[in-house]
Formats: structure tokens, C-alpha cells, sequence
């Protein structure tokens, strides 16, 4: 560990590493969708919030199920690349085909 460079250290905290439970990965999910102070006197709809943690807690979901060694670098990879398409009748995304076969 160092404290001058942290970048260089070998410590660091996985939230992946403490979840035993669908409850821990709501838990988590909520937590950082929620993280935003300016959220609190916030008057937007709270759809926007349950729809990123139901979101959220797919993605982290589904790299505890298919990834060996899951760790959250994975989660925010697949947020990164998550991409979707909206074509009137339907909203299409580049994860269909995982989560349907999954």
C-alpha cells in the first residue's frame, strides 16, 4: 500500500466480494444509482431510479452467474459497453441474446 501514489497500490474494495444475496445485490445497486446528494431534494420521478437499479443490479447479476473470477471492473465494462436502439415498437439492446439464454 502506498499512500503517496494509491494508483500503484495492490489494496483496493470489490462490493462483488461481500455479496451473499439478491438483497446485497439490490443493496449495492441502489447505493450507487442513489449516490448523488443533489438527488435528495430532488423532485424527478422516481421511476428513473428504479429503472437504472433494476438496470444495475442485472448487470451485476449476471457477472456473479456466468464470470469466473467476477469482480465489479466487470460490471462497469459491461455498463460501458451496453448500447441499445429504440425502433417504435420495441427497445432493442446489445445484451438480449446474453440475458435470453442466460
Amino acid at each position: 500500500m502506498t499512500f503517496v501514489h494509491p494508483e500503484n497500490g495492490n489494496i483496493g474494495y470489490d462490493p462483488l466480494d461481500f455479496i451473499k444475496s439478491y438483497q446485497d445485490i439490490v443493496f449495492v445497486a441502489k447505493s450507487i444509482v442513489t449516490a448523488n446528494k443533489k438527488k435528495e431534494n430532488s423532485n424527478a420521478d422516481p421511476f428513473w431510479d428504479e429503472a437504472a437499479t433494476s438496470l444495475f443490479a442485472a448487470f451485476i447479476s449476471y457477472v456473479l452467474m456466468k464470470k469466473d473470477n467476477p469482480s465489479f471492473i466487470d460490471v462497469l465494462e459491461m455498463l460501458d459497453k451496453f448500447s441499445f436502439e429504440d425502433d417504435t415498437s420495441e427497445i432493442k439492446t446489445n445484451y438480449d441474446y446474453d440475458f435470453f439464454r442466460a
